[in-house]
């Protein structure tokens, strides 16, 4: 955040939000993707949500996961 706000200017309380998530073994917020079909079928993006279970595969990450131990 010191390094964005030294060359944007900005202060870290702005910048801290904007920040995304990342999951330090690539792991996807599997609960959020659902809340944002969601949110999209509510304000008329999607006609209508897709089965999670059609879209999302966390096998690879959670065999990768298994092969590196986290520290």
């Amino acid at each position: 955040m010191r390094i964005t706000a030294k060359y944007t200017e900005a202060r870290p309380e702005i910048i801290r939000p904007g920040f995304p998530f990342q999951d330090r073994n690539g792991r996807l917020l599997v609960p959020d993707i659902e809340r944002q079909m969601l949110w999209w079928t509510a304000n008329g993006f999607m006609k209508r949500t897709i089965p999670l279970r059609s879209i999302v595969d966390t096998s690879f990450v959670d065999e990768a996961a298994k092969a590196v131990p986290e520290q």
